[in-house]
Formats: C-alpha cells, structure tokens, sequence
C-alpha cells in the first residue's frame, strides 16, 4: 500500500513539472502563404498582377499558426495599419505583415510585395472622333475584337495608322484611322439648254450623265458640242463646270448652253485722196455678234466729212454660221463734195465753179487735185495779194474741211507776207564762217529787211 503511494506521487509530481514547463513555453508565429497567389522566400511574401489589378486582399491570402492574428500596414514601423484591401500603384508595392499573439507568445512581422505591371492607354480616333479606348498592362496585346473597325461615307478603312495588334503597346497611344477614298462615287452632270425666248434654260434630261468618281477629287463636266447641241454656245456665268466628289454621292454639275453667237465683220472703206477709188480701213473695222440667221441691218457710224456710199455699202446680212466668210458688212465712206463759186468781185453774175473733197480741197471730176481759178486784174498795191474769202466774211477759204453742199468764196485783197526758209545743210554756223545770205529775182538783188531769226543751219527772214 505504501509502496503505490509512492509511486502515484512520483506521478503526480512529474505531470506537475510537466504541465509548468509547457505553460512556460513562447509561441513562435508561422504564416504561410494561403494558396497560390504568393511566392515566399526569406520571409518575405512577392505577387506580381497585372495593370488592371487595382487592389489585393493580402490578409485573405496568409494564413497564420493557432495563437496568432495578422494585421496589414504600408509602413515598416507598423504605425500606418491598412483596413481592407490594400491600394496598388504601378509598380512595386511593399507593405508589411504583422502576426500578433493572442496569448503569450511574439510578434513577428513579415515583408510583403506585390509589382503592378505598368498600365497603357491606347485611344482609337477617327478625326476629333474617339472611336475606343482601351487600357493594356505591360506586355498585354490589345485584341482587334475589341476595336470596332470605323464607317466613313465615300472611303473605305484602310486600317490603324503606325499600329500592330500583334505587339504589346510599351506607352500610352493615340491611334487614328486611316482612309481610302472609294473610286466609285457617284456623281451627276446636266446639261440645259436656252429656250428660244432666251428668257430661260430647259433640262435636256436625255443627255444627264450618271457617273463615278474618285470622293473628294476634283472633276470636271465636258460640254456637248455637235448634235442637238449645234448652234449653242456654253454659258460659263452659269455653268457649274467643276467641283468635288461629295462622299455621299451629292455633286450635281451644271453646264448652261446660250443659242450661240456668230461673229460677223464690218470692213470699212475710205474714198482715197488722190482719186475716186476706196481703200479697206482696217483701223475702223469691227466684229460683232449675232444668232444663227439673224437678220442684220447695220446702221454705219457718223463721220465728220464723210456720207455713206449706198451704192457701193452692203449693210444687210443674214448671219449664216455655216458659211462664215459671208458674214460680212461692207461700207463705203465717200468724201463730201462741195460746189465752190468763185466770185471775182461781191456782185460777179456768172462765178467759175470747182469741187471740194473733203480733207483733199479741190479736185475734178477723176477726183485729182486742180486749181482755184485765177484771179482777174491787179492788186491795188505792189505790196499785196488776192487770196479766196467765205463770202460775207475776211476769212480765207480752206478746201479741205468744206462740208456744206454749196459754198461761195470772194476775191479779197491783203497785204502779202512770205515766210522763207533756208537750210543750207552746213555743218558750222554759217555767219561765224563767213557766209553771207543774197536774195536774186530775176537778177536783181533784192534788199532784205524785217526781223531775222538765226539758225544753226537755216536762217528765216519775214519779208514785207
């Protein structure tokens, strides 16, 4: 009986020791990573996500030993705790863990950090127009599905300019559209024609062309010529000859045809000087216009001098575009005549008669140039001349700008003057020379006096 005494104290005494030890002992913590999304070595707990990754729940991807909770903070003097998922930048994160005992035991912290891969923009355009945007992380292509190809009227896409889906984006990105204009764009050209009226135009709708062409390049209508278009002209006031392919199809061109106008000549011909025939006055002609078989009466332009010769004139036409070369007005400017009596004295009951022609003086019957006639008697003194005065006045008659049908002049008497002139053609100055000046009539030196004006090579004398 003593003996199992002794033995259940020993036990006793043993289980007690043990149980102090054990209550005596520190809890060591142990995290662990909670499934694969943390990689540990050293203590230290790395995750990389991608771009698009903005957050993590790291408390929700440890695990801990019994004893133990953990708590999350962005600072390794653990004052800044972090409640709930942690916020990620691009780039390398660090934050650090904390496992805390709930009993006896010690704290031991670890490292943790996650790398956000880098985060692209890419921005589709289409001009000003923002057609997707789509955000890559680093080495992430961007997927064709993703991108709607762009709709343009007129122009076929033609693909994103300097961009390759194949390649990972390695920066943010603006890309825009790139367009082929289609060949085949329509576009329409009509055709009016002036009615006969020419108080408006008529759509000749049989001849309207519906064609193709190049969006937004420039093209140009071709007018009609010939056909039912013979005899017109285009009016380019009015036409719209050119312009651009609108992408929707949208140009009309215009082209306006006037009743055309055939050029006709007016030739003008000038009776001569020196007989009765006419010579083609090329500075006096003209071209004018007219329609097709218009019927031209020309009215010719009054001339100083000058009487239209009818019977010579053909001053109506009827315009023929298919014969041009007759379409020609010709008139005649014949030269007034004017019958001059010569009276020798006021009351002379039978005067000679001559003709005047305009800017010639007088001529006869051929159109040549003749004399006045002579004058009767004597001047009352030596010294004077007769000369030819309009009747009525002192004033001498000019023949070359008679243009009255019936003119009469009268002998009237004045004191004569001459006016002379030498040119010697010398080359020095003819007194310094030596030469001397002697006037001769018949002979007989005649005395010079009056005013003399000197001359390098003429000299001029005002003789009574």
């Amino acid at each position: 009986m003593k003996k199992k005494l002794v033995v259940a104290l020993v036990f006793l005494l043993c289980l007690t020791t043990f149980v102090f030890a054990a209550c005596g002992k520190t809890a060591v913590a142990e995290v662990k990573a909670k499934g694969d999304f943390f990689t540990e070595t050293d203590g230290v707990f790395t995750a990389t996500v991608t771009g698009d990754v903005a957050e993590v729940d790291i408390l929700g991807n440890l695990e801990v030993n019994e004893g133990f909770t953990l708590k999350l903070y962005s600072d390794k003097e653990l004052t800044a705790a972090v409640e709930g998922n942690a916020k990620l930048n691009v780039g390398v994160n660090t934050f650090y863990v904390n496992a805390e005992p709930t009993g006896k035991g010690e704290a031991k912290s670890y490292t943790v950090r996650i790398t956000r891969e880098a985060v692209y923009k890419i921005t589709f355009k289409d001009g000003d127009t923002v057609i997707k945007e789509v955000t890559v992380s680093a080495g992430q292509k961007v997927a064709e599905s993703e991108v709607t190809e762009p709709v343009k009227q007129g122009y076929t896409f033609a693909g994103w300019k300097d961009f390759d889906f194949n390649t990972a984006p390695v920066s943010d990105m603006t890309v825009v559209a790139q367009w082929k204009a289609n060949t085949d764009t329509p576009y329409v050209v009509q055709h009016y024609k002036q009615n006969a009226n020419k108080d408006g135009y008529d759509l000749v709708s049989a001849v309207t062309e519906n064609l193709t062409g190049t969006t937004d390049a420039t093209v140009t209508a071709t007018p009609k010529v010939g056909g039912d278009f013979a005899g017109f002209v285009v009016n380019n006031d009015l036409s719209v000859m050119s312009g651009k392919v609108a992408a929707d199809g949208s140009l009309v061109l215009k082209v306006y045809y006037d009743i055309a106008q055939i050029a006709y000549e007016v030739k003008v011909y000038v009776e001569n000087t020196n007989n009765n025939d006419y010579s083609l006055d090329g500075s006096l002609g003209k071209t004018l216009y007219a329609d097709d078989g218009e019927k031209i009466t020309y009215t010719p332009d009054s001339m100083t001098g000058f009487e239209v010769d009818a019977d010579r004139s053909k001053l109506e036409i009827k315009v023929n575009g298919e014969k041009p070369n007759d379409n020609v007005v010709n008139v005649y400017y014949k030269r007034v005549r004017t019958q001059v009596s010569f009276k020798q004295t006021a009351d002379d009951p039978s005067p000679d008669t001559r003709t005047a022609k305009y800017g010639v003086g007088l001529v006869g019957e051929d159109g040549t140039a003749v004399t006045a006639p002579a004058f009767s008697g004597e001047p009352s003194d030596p010294a004077n001349e007769f000369y030819w005065a309009n009747e009525g006045t002192a004033v001498e008659a000019d023949f070359t700008t008679m243009t009255e049908n019936a003119v009469t002049v009268v002998k009237k008497e004045r004191v004569a003057v001459y006016n002379i002139d030498f040119d010697l053609n010398l080359e020095s100055d003819l007194f310094k020379d030596g030469y001397s000046i002697e006037i001769t009539e018949d002979g007989v030196p005649i005395e010079i006096t009056g005013n003399k004006t000197e001359y390098n090579r003429a000299t001029r004398w005002n003789l009574p």
